[in-house]
């Protein structure tokens, strides 16, 4: 009997000890890929500078102690010769890496890897590397698409001054510790894009906020006193489809003391956003007026569009009227209160023929104490 015991302590033993072996080789042995970092978090800077946005090195929560003390490794590859090779490591993260030459290559990739730093041995244990096909040099600026077709996001509507109102933007940054670009190109109600107004915006910050046109000489705006009044319809684009920032608009009446509505950027990716039939709330007072703005971005045939009075409890047609036809990446404009007269148990439609639109809504009071706007809802039907 106690020959059994002492073989079972020695078991044990023996169990206790490979377990401590197996959780010391997890610390120091062969890492998993970075998989986390994808081909979305690189691209090329204004400079024809390669950037890289790097989060923690334990973001898969490899190391749940937190003490192997990862960094990264990474390599710029040109077939299969080694073209560049470094290090990086912080002290905090995320952080965006930048490479100090630039990209003079069509053809390359990037090998990023993590490495922990526990040991005095050379090199330091190091993982397989995540392979990402690298962006072609050439400024991003010359890369922004110039066909509406092309560009996913949208400010749908841009206010004029001259109408007697004002619109600011507001970027918000998902790393607000990290400058992000974002580049913008302005569109005319025919679809036209603007000449100047294809440009990059800096954001540093979490939610910083700018007016569309300056009102002044010298006023920070995305644009400046020249383009007032100009543009219909904004684009947003970030390379590689990143979407660390994302746009919101808020549109004002110049009035004293006017209230704001707030709007966030249209994305066509989103199914919910482009169809061929919206619904669109109506007011319920005659102090509001109703407005709306429709626009042709992802189809290259020409769209007749109508607007429709329905009632609430059946849905069934009260009034209709053609509101005309939609060419590629134009944009109309309706004041429904105009249209229809005021009910307080309907809603409406608006409707494509075969191409599909998207549609925003736009509700202000008739009064000035305060003024104000606010977006309507707007639901895509079909």
């Amino acid at each position: 009997m106690l020959r059994t015991h002492a073989c079972l302590r020695l078991l044990l033993f023996f169990l206790w000890a490979g377990i401590l072996l197996a959780q010391s080789s997890t610390k120091v042995g062969i890492l998993s890929a970075p998989t986390f970092i994808t081909e979305q978090d690189i691209w090329i800077n204004e400079d024809n500078r390669l950037e890289i946005l790097l989060p923690h090195p334990n973001s898969d929560g490899y190391d749940p102690s937190g003490g192997a003390n990862l960094q990264y490794r990474i390599k710029i590859l040109l077939g299969c010769e080694v073209y560049y090779n470094t290090t990086v490591k912080r002290s905090s993260w995320p952080t965006i890496w930048k490479n100090f030459f630039e990209i003079p290559f069509d053809d390359y990739q990037i090998q990023i890897s993590r490495e922990t730093t526990i040991g005095k041995t050379a090199p330091p244990p190091s993982s397989p590397g995540t392979v990402l096909v690298g962006p072609n040099g050439g400024t991003p600026a010359e890369l922004v698409p110039t066909n509406h077709l092309e560009i996913k996001r949208w400010t749908l509507h841009v206010p004029k001054i001259g109408g007697g109102f004002e619109g600011s933007l507001s970027f918000n940054n998902r790393f607000p510790d990290l400058p992000a670009t974002i580049y913008t190109a302005g569109f005319d109600a025919q679809g036209n894009l603007i000449s100047g107004t294809v440009k990059s915006v800096t954001v540093i910050g979490q939610r910083p906020v700018i007016p569309v046109y300056a009102r002044q000489a010298g006023q920070s705006a995305l644009y400046d006193m020249t383009m007032t009044d100009k543009i219909s319809h904004i684009g947003w684009f970030e390379p590689m489809n990143r979407h660390f920032v994302s746009v919101s608009i808020s549109y004002k009446n110049l009035a004293e003391n006017a209230l704001a509505a707030t709007i966030a950027e249209t994305d066509l990716e989103a199914p919910e956003q482009t169809g061929e039939a919206f619904v669109l709330e109506a007011r319920k007072s005659g102090n509001f007026w109703d407005g709306v703005a429709i626009l042709n971005l992802t189809s290259t045939q020409t769209a007749q569009i109508t607007a429709y009075q329905r009632s609430l409890e059946t849905g069934d047609i009260l009034q209709s009227t053609p509101l005309g036809s939609l060419g590629p990446g134009r944009k109309l404009l309706s004041v429904l209160s105009e249209v229809f007269p005021l009910s307080g148990n309907a809603y409406y439609t608006i409707e494509s023929d075969q191409a599909e639109i998207q549609v925003l809504g736009l509700r202000g009071s008739l009064t000035a104490q305060p003024a104000l706007l606010v977006g309507s809802q707007v639901f895509k039907n079909r």
